[in-house]
């Protein structure tokens, strides 16, 4: 996975300011989270200790029915949204848990902001048990698409857009960092938009005006 540099008070900060903006784009924060839970009911087993990292608002938590579920984000605006039990942290950092705490870890839409995806990973690892499961959904390398490729004909190619991840990295990094069994795969949610403005706004309400 491709690493950045985004210092974690901006991040705070720019996600703070966003929380009363996202309600146009959340129903692409819900159908991903409705993709993620439908992978969690293929496994037909019971999760008690789920923790949600980078929970935003709640999205995961409408999903989700478990007897404990933790929140995780570091934004504070975005968390006070959310119902239930809420940790207010990075999940970049040294996270407020004992090793072997969860038998879930879910995480929706949070990894393509994380500047060191590799240590986000292996800490988040290190929070379940034994026999336990990670689930994630991120941005992949394929979104996009068509603006990429008008920056290209302009001749940038860089097109300040935030650095994504193919399927093969993803599960090559999964497997850097000790999980066992990695599965990654890729779908396709096609969003149409009638001109250029519409969809930045959205971009902007999503926390990615680049």
């Amino acid at each position: 996975m491709t690493e950045h540099l985004y210092p974690h008070t901006t991040l705070r900060r720019h996600f703070d300011q966003l929380v009363h903006g996202i309600g146009p784009v959340q129903a692409l924060f819900d159908e991903a989270a409705q993709r993620l839970t439908d992978r969690l009911a293929d496994t037909h087993r019971r999760f008690d200790m789920v923790l949600d990292a980078g929970s935003g608002p709640g999205t995961l938590a409408k999903y989700i029915h478990a007897p404990t579920l933790v929140q995780l984000d570091l934004s504070h605006n975005m968390l006070s949204q959310a119902h239930g039990l809420r940790v207010e942290a990075n999940a970049e950092g040294d996270l407020p848990f004992a090793p072997g705490s969860f038998d879930l870890v879910v995480s929706n839409m949070m990894l393509h902001w994380v500047n060191d995806v590799p240590r986000c990973l292996l800490q988040l690892g290190r929070l379940l048990r034994q026999d336990g499961l990670f689930l994630a959904s991120t941005l992949g390398v394929e979104s996009f698409t068509e603006i990429r490729q008008a920056f290209d004909d302009i001749g940038d190619p860089h097109g300040h857009l935030l650095p994504l991840t193919d399927v093969a990295s993803a599960g090559a990094v999964l497997q850097r960092v000790g999980f066992a069994l990695p599965v990654v795969d890729r779908d396709v949610v096609t969003l149409t938009y009638p001109d250029f403005q519409t969809l930045y706004a959205d971009l902007r309400r999503m926390g990615g005006p680049n």
